[in-house]
Formats: C-alpha cells, sequence, structure tokens
C-alpha cells in the first residue's frame, strides 16, 4: 500500500481472517484478508475509480429490512447461490 498504512489497523478476526479497518476514527472495515490463500476481499466503496463492474443479482435477500425495497429485476437469492 503506498499511502495511508498509518491510518489502518489489522485484526485477527478468526482464525484464518485478518481484517482491516481505519483506526482512530469510525472503523470502517476497508478489506479482509485469508490467511491461508492470501486471497483478499476488498470492500469497493474505498476505491477511488470509477466501478466498471455491475451487480449481476442480490443474496441474502431474506434478510432485507422491509424499508429495503429492491427496484430492479436483478436475480434474488435468499442465500449464498452455489456454483459461482
Amino acid at each position: 500500500m503506498p499511502e495511508g498504512k498509518e491510518f489502518m489497523a489489522i485484526y485477527h478476526k478468526i482464525d484464518d481472517t485478518d481484517l482491516s479497518v481505519i483506526k482512530n476514527c469510525c472503523g470502517s472495515r476497508l478489506f479482509s484478508k485469508k490467511r491461508q490463500t492470501n486471497k483478499y476481499r476488498i470492500r469497493s466503496g474505498i476505491l477511488d475509480d470509477a466501478q466498471t463492474q455491475k451487480p449481476s443479482f442480490h443474496i441474502f435477500v431474506g434478510l432485507n429490512v422491509s424499508w429495503d425495497e429492491i427496484t430492479d429485476n436483478l436475480k434474488q437469492f435468499n442465500e449464498m447461490p452455489t456454483g459461482r
């Protein structure tokens, strides 16, 4: 990471996962890392560039609050779809 590392804190969330957050502020999550596979999951909201990816479906829609209305025609799943 070229800049801003001093504003990050990394916590061992569970046995195989590290979680990076903004420290001394709001604690917003930046990314998580699986230690065994070295795979990162980056929160798209932290990126400066315009997003080129668009959603292709909604997951966990059965857990949505009543006021969260999905207004597009994307496929919806109550759980994580398998085979992706």
